[in-house]
């Protein structure tokens, strides 16, 4: 008695050597051992259960059991077709060119692609093949759209087209966020760690820190933090990075830190460090809606003894602010949200980095006019003595004097 299963493995071989290299191939099943037979499958609705039934090309009939079938693909009618249409086009520019809008027609897109190249080997300067193709004739050559953006600078990035540059400033921006994260990682870990017996190491850690990376985290846990002995490690830290944004975080600090002795510290290691735009900055914050900030930046501005303050100081005398009524009247970071910037770009002289006050508590306000002592302070130490008390009139018109005395004005403190 003949094996059926014997004669059906006989069959499949014969077809995979024969069936693979013959045209008009329709259906494929790619079988569990891994070879695979080409034919017509004809019985594509059928259950999940049911035997798979193929016609081979050779004209034999094949009954395979679902299990011996790892996958199987159905050749579109369009497929057939184009397999016994394509031998009958003859091999020139005009005929390919046929042959590929046939397959345009039939949404046959990788086939199209092979005439399209068959067209331009034989007629390079093919118009319709060249634009079908994606070419441009540009300045007088051809090129493709991908060879057009690159001659442009462009490069494909995430799916995109952008300039070198933009890549640049992305890995950039996303190089810097990266980076900070990780410094708020460490930085809140050694804060954590100064309560602990390694408390010494971990300050060790915080003031050896140079990274502008840092600067971030360092200046929201300068503004937060509840514990003198780590802001003073923060402040340690900002000073000897000595560059425009930790000076920034820096001059926040003495804006809207309640603690005075840190203030006070802060503003001391500021004018040590003899930043040429600190003057300017503090002078600028003398216009600011918080008069507690406007005494803040004339008390510094005193200590960098700054003559190109004198006359924002005197416009300061007398400042008109809105005053919260049943609010907290003291500065603390719960009454205030901390950003610190220049009147209409939202940045510092200079390039610093910081915010501006916001009343946050929704109390009811009102505006009064005040004399701000620590203003005139500085205009008498600045002056040499000099002083007007809060009569504005006055002062400038000895500042007017002066001028007129001094043809160069110093503008800096040296």
């Amino acid at each position: 008695m003949v094996d059926l299963r014997v004669v059906m493995v006989a069959v499949i071989t014969a077809s995979l050597v024969l069936g693979s290299s013959r045209a008009g191939r329709a259906d494929e099943l790619l079988l569990a051992n891994g070879g695979r037979i080409s034919g017509t499958w004809l019985n594509r609705e059928r259950r999940a259960a049911d035997p798979f039934v193929l016609l081979t090309q050779e004209g034999v009939r094949l009954t395979l059991d679902r299990d011996q079938v790892r996958e199987a693909h159905r050749s579109r009618v369009e497929v057939v077709q184009y397999q016994k249409l394509a031998p009958t086009y003859p091999d020139t520019a005009a005929a390919q060119w046929q042959l590929a809008e046939w397959c345009r027609k039939h949404n046959l897109l990788k086939e199209r692609q092979v005439h399209l190249a068959a067209v331009l080997k034989r007629d390079p300067n093919h118009h319709e093949a060249r634009y079908a193709s994606g070419y441009r004739f540009i300045r007088g050559q051809w090129l493709t759209v991908e060879e057009f953006r690159r001659s442009k600078g462009y490069e494909r990035y995430e799916g995109e087209w952008r300039l070198a540059q933009e890549i640049q400033l992305e890995e950039a921006r996303r190089k810097k966020n990266r980076e900070e994260r990780e410094w708020s990682i460490k930085l809140h870990r050694w804060r954590e760690n100064l309560e602990t017996k390694d408390a010494a190491a971990a300050a060790k850690q915080i003031v050896a820190v140079r990274d502008q990376f840092a600067v971030p985290t360092l200046k929201e846990m300068l503004l937060n933090d509840a514990s003198r002995a780590a802001k003073l490690l923060y402040v340690e830290a900002l000073v000897e990075m000595n560059t425009t944004r930790s000076i920034g975080a820096l001059v926040v600090s003495t804006l809207s830190d309640p603690d005075e002795e840190v203030f006070y510290e802060v503003v001391r290691r500021l004018v040590e460090t003899e930043h040429p735009e600190l003057a300017e900055v503090y002078a600028t914050t003398l216009t600011d809606p918080n008069n507690v900030r406007v005494n803040r930046a004339a008390i510094v501005l005193a200590k960098l003894e700054a003559t190109m303050a004198i006359d924002p100081l005197i416009e300061a005398l007398s400042t008109t602010h809105a005053v919260t009524v049943g609010g907290n009247p003291n500065l603390s970071a719960d009454a205030y949200s901390a950003s610190f910037g220049k009147p209409g770009n939202g940045a510092l002289p200079g390039g610093f980095e910081g915010n501006s006050f916001t009343a946050g508590n929704g109390a009811k306000t009102t505006r009064v006019t005040v004399n701000n002592q620590q203003v005139l302070n500085a205009l008498v130490g600045i002056t040499g003595g000099v002083n007007f008390g809060f009569d504005q009139k006055a002062w400038r018109h000895w500042q007017s004097a002066q001028k007129r005395k001094l043809p160069v004005f110093n503008v800096r403190r040296d």
